[in-house]
C-alpha cells in the first residue's frame, strides 16, 4: 500500500513534465514518498529523479494554495525574519552569507549608475536593503522592484525608488523602460514547479546584456539526513550542471558557477544573450544526482544505527518537523512514548502529540536527548548545553552537516 493511498487523490497535483528539461515526467523514477505537517494538515509529496537532466524534484504533491500568501509566512516559522532590523545588524538571519551575496551582486552590476534592480522571491527584503545601503555608501542609486507574494516585503515600499509587487511573479506587472540591469533570484527558484517559466520571464524582463544572479540549495549536498532530501516546501533540488544547462537553454550565457562549501549552496551568474544554446545536457548531471541519493541513503542508515538501542521511553526528541516524521517512521514505538520539544513557540502540537517549550524541560527526566535537526544540529546542541542538559545525554545524529556560514 502506497502512502499516497492515505490522501484524497483530488487534492494531489502531478507534474506532466520535468521542471528543468520538460521531458515527460512519466519516465522519472520515484525514489521515495513522504509528508509534512503544516497548518495542522498532512501534506504529501514524492521524491523523484529525472533520468534525462538528473533533477531531483517532487512530481506529485498535495495542493496547498495558502503557501506564499499573506496568510502564511513560512520564513517567520523558522525565525528568518525579524521586523525592524537595520540592514547590517548582527541579528540579521544568516548575515555572513547575505554579506557575501551582496558583494557578489554589486560586482555583477559593473559600473552602472543608477541601477535598475529586480529581485524575485524577496522575502522580507533584507538582501535588497543591504544592497541598497552598500550602493548608497558608494554614491550610487538604484530603482528596484521586489516581488514577494507573501507580502513580507511590503515595508520596503517606503524606500525611495522601490516598488513592491505582492503577487506571483508569473502574473503580469510593469517593469522599467528598456528592462532591468540585474535580476536576483536568491533562494526562490527551488520553490517553483515551473522554474523554466520563471527564468524565461526573467529573460524578457532584463535589458540586453542584463545580468541574472541565481542562488539555490545544492541538490547534491543539502539535507543528507534521515528526512527525504527535498521537502515539501522545495519542489526542485538542482545541481550545478542542470541549473546552468537550463539557463543556457533559455538564452543566458553562464559565467561564474560556484558550488559553495556551506549552505546556501550553488550560485550562477549569467548574462542575457541573443540566442539560446539548445545543447544536450551532460550525462554527468544524472550521475552526480544518483551519487548524491546514494550518499543520502547511507547517511540516513548510519544515523538510524545510532538510535537502534535507544528506547522511546525517557527520551526527548528536540525538533518537530520532517526529521521527527522520519524517526517515527523508522521507530514507530517512539511515537507517543518519547517527549517532543521545539524552540518555535507557535508549535504546540505535532502529529497529535504535545510539544514542550524549551523553558518547560527538566533534563533529569530523560536518559537521552535526540536532536532531530540537520543544518541546525550544532546550534541546538550549544543551546541545550547552555540550558543545563548534560553532554552525555545528547545524541547528535550527524558527524558532518552542510550548514550555514559560521
Amino acid at each position: 500500500m502506497s502512502l499516497a493511498d492515505e490522501f484524497d487523490p483530488s487534492t494531489l497535483d502531478t507534474l506532466k513534465g520535468c521542471p528543468v528539461c520538460n521531458r515527460d515526467a512519466d519516465s522519472s523514477e520515484q525514489i521515495a514518498e513522504d509528508f509534512i505537517e503544516l497548518f495542522g494538515t498532512r501534506l504529501y509529496y514524492t521524491l523523484d529523479l529525472c533520468p534525462h537532466c538528473g533533477l531531483i524534484y517532487s512530481r506529485t504533491r498535495s495542493r496547498e494554495d495558502r503557501l506564499y500568501t499573506p496568510e502564511v509566512d513560512i520564513e517567520k516559522e523558522h525565525g528568518h525574519q525579524r521586523p525592524g532590523l537595520s540592514p547590517l545588524s548582527d541579528a540579521v538571519w544568516n548575515l555572513k552569507t547575505k554579506t557575501m551575496q551582496v558583494a557578489e551582486i554589486i560586482a555583477a552590476m559593473g559600473k552602472a549608475n543608477p541601477v535598475k534592480y529586480l529581485e524575485v522571491g524577496a522575502s522580507d527584503g533584507m538582501l535588497f536593503r543591504m544592497v541598497h545601503q552598500r550602493l548608497a555608501e558608494q554614491g550610487r542609486s538604484l530603482s528596484a522592484t521586489l516581488v514577494e507574494s507573501s507580502g513580507a516585503a511590503e515595508p520596503c515600499a517606503e524606500i525611495e525608488g522601490c516598488t513592491v509587487v505582492s503577487k506571483s511573479y508569473l502574473e503580469p506587472f510593469e517593469g522599467p523602460e528598456g528592462g532591468y540591469d540585474i535580476a536576483v533570484l536568491s533562494h526562490c527558484l527551488e520553490h517553483f514547479d515551473n522554474p523554466r517559466d520563471v527564468v524565461a520571464k526573467t529573460y524578457e524582463m532584463l535589458a540586453p546584456g542584463g545580468v541574472l544572479y541565481v542562488e539555490v540549495p545544492d541538490g547534491l549536498r543539502y539535507d543528507r539526513c534521515i528526512s527525504t532530501p527535498l521537502g515539501y516546501i522545495h519542489v526542485t533540488n538542482f545541481n550545478l550542471l542542470n541549473l546552468a544547462w537550463m539557463l543556457e537553454d533559455l538564452g543566458f550565457d553562464c559565467g561564474e558557477q560556484t558550488a559553495r562549501d556551506h549552505y546556501p549552496g550553488i550560485r550562477v551568474i549569467a548574462t542575457k544573450a541573443a540566442d539560446p544554446r539548445h545543447e544536450n545536457i551532460s550525462p554527468e548531471a544524472l550521475r552526480q544526482s544518483q551519487k548524491a541519493l546514494r550518499l543520502w541513503q547511507k547517511s540516513r542508515d548510519d544515523a538510524f544505527a545510532r538510535l537502534q538501542d535507544i528506547p522511546g521511553a525517557r527520551t526527548l526528541v528536540y525538533g518537530s518537523g520532517v526529521h521527527t516524521i522520519a524517526l517515527f517512521n523508522r521507530f514507530p514505538d517512539w511515537a507517543g512514548a518519547c517527549d517532543l520539544a521545539d524552540s518555535n513557540p507557535r508549535v504546540t502540537s505535532f502529529l497529535g502529540y504535545r510539544v514542550l517549550s524549551p523553558n518547560a524541560l527538566d533534563f533529569s527526566a530523560y536518559d537521552h536527548v535526540v536532536i532531530s535537526s540537520y543544518a541546525y544540529q550544532n546550534v541546538i546542541a550549544r543551546q541545550l548545553l547552555d540550558a543545563g542538559c548534560p553532554e552525555e545525554k545528547l545524541v547528535l545524529l550527524y558527524d558532518e552537516i552542510f550548514t550555514y556560514v559560521a
